[in-house]
């Protein structure tokens, strides 16, 4: 029986110039574009701390009633709005309304952040829609142990990754270790 040397003439073929037309030749990015929502008033707090510690890639919202903006780290451009029920504004009330569409547009992570069960309807609205177009989503929930029970169950269905904290510095964690 003859042994080939499988490794040696694998590697040897991807080396080729035959093999080179499948590479690819532009520069992976590693950062991601991320908005973060805060779902209820609480949770505005949170994420006005994390606004100003992270790129102008990551775009901060406040989820407020049936009116939603949403603003850039930098504080350029408002974005707002969303058919449904649920909408995001941003710290400067003053600024225009867009659909949630815009908000969001080019996020590859919704980050929600929610201190309250009550939270849940927001969580549905942008989890599904996220969901629809295949926009990775995380959630926060910010609150005392006891309490944070039924914040995480109203999350859960709608964030693919959620973590459940007592500390409101977590937020900064996340967006770090996802590279916002």
């Amino acid at each position: 029986m003859q042994r080939h040397q499988i490794l040696a003439s694998s590697c040897a073929r991807a080396t080729s110039a035959e093999e080179a037309q499948y590479r690819i030749a532009s520069p992976i990015e590693d950062r991601r574009a991320t908005a973060v929502v805060a779902l209820d008033p609480p949770a505005r707090t949170i994420v006005d701390a994390s606004r100003h510690r992270h790129s102008a890639r990551v775009r901060f919202m406040t989820c407020e009633g049936a009116n939603v903006h949403a603003s850039s780290a930098d504080g350029n451009g408002h974005l707002a709005g969303h058919p449904a029920t649920h909408a995001v504004a941003t710290g400067d009330p003053d600024g225009p309304a867009r659909p949630l569409a815009d908000a969001v547009a080019g996020a590859d992570l919704v980050v929600m952040v929610a201190t309250s069960p009550a939270a849940g309807a927001a969580a549905a609205t942008i989890g599904h829609w996220c969901a629809e177009r295949k926009i990775m989503t995380a959630g926060l929930a910010v609150g005392p142990h006891e309490g944070a029970d039924g914040t995480a169950a109203a999350l859960r269905p709608y964030a693919r990754m959620l973590l459940v904290t007592e500390d409101a510095g977590d937020l900064d964690e996340i967006l770090t270790a996802l590279r916002a």
